[in-house]
């Protein structure tokens, strides 16, 4: 490369607002500005004339560098994210190769910000507020993958829906903020007595889904059963208030067979649960 054609390079690069680094065709450095030395913190007149080989490895993205990378502190330089892009130059006596850095830092933290608060909404909208539970969403996305594996390899799986039937009454009676803490009351204590690998959620105002993997339908009826009459004995509401409703506690298991989704398992539970109330209202009435 001439004299003329590196002079007429630093002329129009000198003073760019990004980082600019010429490399011959050996691959050697032969000349940087001044936002390059800002970058690594070292004049130019130490970087230029050597090559990867003859430099440590903290310079080794002057050489090769990924489109997006961090540049790390050191003792006199700040963190920072680059872009870089790269041409070759085919000069009349010469060839050589042209990387561009760009400082894209504050780029990077709007993208980690926006990325952090996606996650944080992505939370929020597979948390149900009141219980911290899953919610319908968040136990749709659980159950699949389970539905898929017992699809392929027929392990046991099984859903209960475990519903305050009378949860609308007892909200009139004592207030929506009682309701809340009964419904809040009964989640806490399923979590303490169900098992590591089961997961329970929130799916409706009074409504609670537990997702039971390798659980039959004979084991899954008979824990229902054992939470429902713990919850029962352990009572939600002030014994001593004898005007409070009783809580009433509806139960519908469901078991996944052959052709069942997620949905459809979800949903037998509940037509169960809707058949258990209607045949308990049925005995009220004609009592």
């Amino acid at each position: 490369m001439g004299k003329d054609d590196i002079s007429l390079i630093k002329h129009a690069l000198e003073d760019a607002p990004f980082g600019v680094a010429i490399l011959d065709y050996q691959s050697k450095l032969i000349w940087l500005n001044d936002v390059i030395e800002n970058y690594v913190g070292v004049s130019s007149t130490e970087l230029i004339g050597r090559s990867r080989m003859t430099l440590p490895p903290e310079f080794e993205w002057l050489f090769n560098p990924e489109k997006r990378f961090f540049l790390p502190a050191a003792s006199n330089r700040r963190p920072r994210w680059l872009k870089a892009t790269n041409r070759t130059l085919h000069l009349p006596q010469a060839t050589a190769c042209v990387h561009y850095y760009t400082d894209v830092s504050a780029e990077q933290q709007l993208r980690q910000e926006r990325d952090k608060l996606n996650g944080e909404l992505e939370e929020v909208s597979l948390r149900d507020p009141l219980t911290g539970l899953p919610n319908r969403r968040a136990l749709l996305h659980l159950l699949e993958p389970l539905v898929a594996r017992s699809r392929r390899y027929h392990n046991a799986l099984s859903v209960v829906r475990i519903n305050v039937g009378n949860i609308t009454l007892l909200a009139q009676k004592l207030g929506a903020a009682a309701a809340d803490q009964i419904i809040n009351n009964i989640s806490l204590k399923l979590r303490d007595q169900t098992r590591w690998a089961d997961h329970i959620g929130r799916i409706g105002y009074g409504e609670l889904l537990m997702v039971l993997p390798e659980t039959d339908e004979t084991a899954a009826r008979g824990l229902a059963e054992k939470l429902i009459k713990n919850i029962n004995e352990t009572e939600v509401q002030a014994a001593h208030d004898q005007h409070r409703p009783k809580v009433e506690l509806h139960v519908g298991v469901s078991t996944w067979v052959n052709g069942d989704d997620a949905k459809r398992l979800i949903r037998k539970a509940e037509h169960e649960l809707l058949a258990h109330t209607v045949e308990i209202l049925n005995k009220t009435s004609s009592a």
